[in-house]
């Protein structure tokens, strides 16, 4: 792949997160990763009770830290009708 298609291909995922997330009432991502390493801590996404919630349970890699497409996981569930999904109960 080719710089250029990395871009886009970045852009267009970055773009698609935010318009799951606007649809499903929760912050973007960029609006969580208040450092802008490109990774969610569990500090900084206690500012959202929905997303705190799922945190672990969306870690897929257990590293501590949501990526992009770990925190559209939340985002999806959330704008599909299922903002308990991954909650034991």
């Amino acid at each position: 792949m080719n710089r250029k298609s990395v871009v886009t291909a970045l852009s267009l995922l970055a773009g698609s997160a935010f318009g799951v997330a606007q649809a499903a009432n929760l912050p973007s991502f960029d609006e969580l990763d208040a450092n802008g390493d490109g990774y969610l801590t569990q500090e900084e996404v206690s500012v959202s009770e929905e997303v705190a919630a799922q945190f672990s349970t969306v870690d897929a890699n257990q590293d501590g830290q949501l990526d992009q497409s770990e925190y559209e996981l939340i985002a999806s569930s959330s704008s599909d009708g299922m903002s308990g999904w991954g909650q034991g109960g």
